[in-house]
């Protein structure tokens, strides 16, 4: 019952996202690249970054109810990618005092 109920719900969700696609294309592509600024300022041991990688995280958790209604949505799919982005924002959360010391720019 709840697989069947779960897959009419991606089902529709698919559909959905036919009937948007520039809307689902153009949401995809500014969350994505939100996510990758946030990363490369990550890694130039900027604080921002992680914040960034933090508000792509929800973006891109949340991006699925500009398509598609919250009825719609099956829950499974949205406490996975939380449980994933939470993973992936912990790791990165243990080189916060990296990111916050960055090194000394070197005297000429």
């Amino acid at each position: 019952d709840w697989l069947v109920e779960t897959t009419d719900k991606l089902a529709k969700i698919v559909d959905y996202t036919n009937a948007n696609f520039e809307l689902n294309y153009i949401s995809s592509i500014l969350v994505l690249m939100v996510g990758l600024m946030g990363v490369f300022m990550m890694v130039q041991r900027k604080i921002v970054g992680f914040h960034l990688y933090i508000i792509y995280s929800l973006a891109a958790v949340g991006q699925v109810y500009l398509i598609a209604p919250a009825k719609d949505v099956p829950t499974f799919m949205i406490v996975t990618n939380l449980v994933i982005s939470a993973i992936f924002v912990m790791m990165y959360s243990r080189h916060h005092k990296w990111m916050q010391n960055q090194p000394e720019e070197p005297t000429i």
